[in-house]
Order: structure tokens, then C-alpha cells, then sequence
């Protein structure tokens, strides 16, 4: 996957869904773990991590579900649960997720 960043390209590497469930819903760059939906992003600099993180804040603002990010440097991890159904996978994390994905397959509008 590439995020154009104005002249820089960046390659986003995230895990393949192993899960049934995900693979249903269309998701190939997350995986789940302990009752969480992840996916770890590679930049090529920290503004252009940056620069997808303030896409993602807009979708979580939209959704009104806010992921777990870490972000140190060039790499950005997200983590989806629904902490007011107990903490596990629910269809908001599955469409956030979906939204981010569909965000990462196309170029940036920034």
C-alpha cells in the first residue's frame, strides 16, 4: 500500500487478517489479538505518520470511537476494542477499521 504524501511515497506494512470473521468483512491489513483489531503502519518520515494520524483523528471523530495509537518516529500502531461492550471486537471497531483501511489504499487529500 502507498500514502502519497505530496512528493514522498510512503509504504504502509501491516499484518493480513487471519481471523474468519475478518476476512469476511473485507479486511486484509489488521489482525486480531487479545480481543483487539491491529494493524502496525511503517512511514518513510514522522510527518508523514503524522500526516495519517491526523486522517485517522478525522475518522475517529466521525465514528465517535477513538483507537489506541502509538506512534514513535516512522511507525504508527493502532488498536480497535469497544470498551463499553467489555473490551472486545464489535462491528464499530470492524467499520472504523475498514474506514482507516480504505484511507491507506488511497491517496492522500492533504
Amino acid at each position: 500500500m502507498v500514502w502519497d504524501e505530496g512528493t514522498a511515497q510512503v509504504t504502509a506494512n501491516c499484518n493480513d487478517a487471519h481471523s474468519p470473521s475478518l476476512r469476511r468483512n473485507l479486511l486484509h491489513m489488521w489482525h486480531e489479538l487479545d480481543n483487539k483489531l491491529i494493524c502496525e503502519h511503517q512511514f518513510e518520515s514522522f510527518a508523514a505518520a503524522f500526516s495519517f494520524l491526523k486522517e485517522v483523528a478525522g475518522l475517529a471523530e466521525q465514528f465517535n470511537h477513538h483507537p489506541t495509537i502509538i506512534n514513535e518516529y516512522t511507525s504508527v500502531r493502532l488498536e480497535l476494542t469497544t470498551h463499553d461492550a467489555g473490551n472486545v471486537i464489535t462491528d464499530l471497531d470492524r467499520k472504523l477499521a475498514e474506514a482507516i483501511e480504505r484511507k491507506l489504499k488511497k491517496p492522500s487529500s492533504t
